[in-house]
Parts: C-alpha cells; sequence; structure tokens
C-alpha cells in the first residue's frame, strides 16, 4: 500500500474514532432514555391500577369497620338485657 492510501486508511480509522465513537455512544444513551421513559410510563399505569385498587380496599375496611361497631353493639345491648332481666351476664 502507497503512502497516500494508508494516509487516506489512518484519516478515516481517525476520523471513526472522533465522531464514530462518541456518536455511537450518544445514540445509545438516547436508545436507554427511551427504555426508562417507557418504564417510568408502564410503572406509572401500574401504580394508577394499584391506586384503585387501595381505594377499593379501603371502602371495603371502613365497611367491615361499621359491621364491627354494629355487631358491638347489638352485643352489649344484649348483655344489658340480661342482666336486667336477671339473666345470665
Amino acid at each position: 500500500m502507497n503512502n497516500e492510501m494508508r494516509d487516506v486508511v489512518m484519516f478515516l480509522v481517525l476520523l471513526l474514532g472522533v465522531v464514530g465513537i462518541p456518536m455511537g455512544l450518544y445514540l445509545a444513551y438516547r436508545a436507554a432514555m427511551a427504555t426508562i421513559r417507557g418504564m417510568d410510563a408502564d410503572a406509572k399505569a401500574k401504580a394508577g391500577a394499584h391506586d384503585g385498587q387501595l381505594v377499593e380496599l379501603e371502602q371495603r375496611v371502613a365497611e367491615l369497620e361499621e359491621r364491627l361497631d354494629f355487631s358491638e353493639r347489638v352485643l352489649a345491648q344484649q348483655a344489658d338485657m340480661n342482666r336486667l332481666e336477671g339473666g345470665r351476664p
């Protein structure tokens, strides 16, 4: 290979190193960020679904608390009635 051809090859290798590698890294960075943003969107969608489930569970717990309070009142009334009647405590 003559000197002129070797100079052209050296220039292309240098150009690839100076421009190509940073460009490749930049494109890889952009692709990674797009993937992360997509994952964030998925995480937000899942969090929204979990929020709905959390609200439903909170409503169920509130309903169970009301039922427990009612049951306690009924049992307390029955105990009072038994004491008044002279029955079992």
